[in-house]
């Protein structure tokens, strides 16, 4: 089991709610791990300096951050209170930017940031905020819904076989492996998920005479089944068969919906079987709930995954400057 030793919560001053903050608090006592608190502050323009000195009010900047430190001191007072020491931090620029300086800098081995309605939860997030964090944080990154359930039945783990690529095999079995320990912390269930699909489908489908294209097909879905479960074999026996699921489609478009789509759930060895999975796998609507799935997804370019959910978790690729 992964254990988080040093933990950076992201808060956002403007929210109400700060979960990130609190499920940082509680990973941080289950772990007796370190947890630091940043928040970030819009990188003023160059003009605002000299603004402020033609109407002689040059501490306005200084106030600012003072103010800032002490809505974020506020913010974590009750978690000290409970006991748990918590270090806070206080930068400006942009905010993933910032957040990942900061993991990088001082060695966090797991980064939580809340998010609004408006943000990972819509197909239309790609560029914001949180896509950055998905795609290039090197660190997990766990985003967070104001008002979610504290308590999960199910981790749900998007994986791209890869065995021949090196990165994706890392990546993978990063996932695998914080999904199984965040199960074991929480006491649930680990959905792990394949999307496949033949390639150019659409194509052959169009020249290949229809007996012959269901054959290919149907090859394609057998072979996905079997590299799904060397991959999870690889990594150990803690997943069982009945816990792969396939599902035929583009990732980003399947796995969000896979509720209401078919799919295929292992029966041992690669062999799979036709079936839908029981229970809420997820909610893309609505406040908390107690059966809907964490999502554990990888954000890295190379993996090509956009996953949308109650939470998601990923290990990004790209590199940033850990530079101030």
């Amino acid at each position: 089991m992964q254990r988080f030793k040093n933990i950076l919560a992201h808060v956002n001053l403007a929210l109400d709610e700060h979960p990130a903050l609190a499920r940082g608090a509680h990973l941080a006592r289950q772990n007796n791990a370190k947890l630091t608190a940043i928040t970030v502050l819009e990188e003023h323009p160059v003009q605002a300096q000299a603004i402020l000195r033609s109407i002689h009010l040059t501490d306005a900047l200084e106030t600012i951050e003072r103010e800032h430190r002490e809505q974020l001191e506020q913010c974590v007072r009750p978690v000290r209170d409970a006991g748990l020491d918590v270090d806070i931090v206080v930068t400006h620029g942009s905010t993933f930017v910032e957040v990942i300086r900061a993991a990088l800098q001082r060695q966090h081995d797991l980064v939580i940031k809340s998010v609004s309605s408006e943000g990972i939860f819509h197909r239309t997030f790609f560029g914001s905020i949180d896509m950055h964090l998905l795609r290039k944080c090197p660190t997990p990154v766990w985003l967070i819904k104001p008002g979610e359930a504290e308590a999960f039945r199910r981790i749900l783990v998007p994986l791209d076989p890869n065995m021949e690529d090196g990165i994706k095999l890392d990546l993978g079995m990063t996932l695998l492996k914080l999904g199984t320990s965040l199960a074991e912390m929480d006491g649930a269930e680990v959905m792990v998920v394949h999307a496949w699909r033949p390639y150019e489908e659409e194509t052959l489908k169009r020249h290949v005479e229809p007996g012959r294209f269901k054959e290919y097909v149907r090859t394609w879905g057998q072979e996905a089944a079997n590299r799904a479960w060397r991959f999870v074999s690889a990594f150990g026996r803690e997943i069982k068969p009945k816990a792969i699921h396939l599902v035929q489609g583009e990732p980003g478009y399947v796995i969000p919906d896979i509720r209401q789509r078919p799919s295929h759930r292992l029966g041992g060895h690669g062999n799979a079987r036709q079936s839908r999975p029981t229970g809420n796998v997820y909610r893309r609507h609505g406040g908390a709930n107690p059966q809907s799935a964490r999502m554990l997804g990888p954000g890295s370019e190379a993996v090509g995954l956009r996953l949308t959910g109650a939470l998601s978790l990923s290990v990004g690729c790209e590199k940033v400057d850990r530079r101030k």
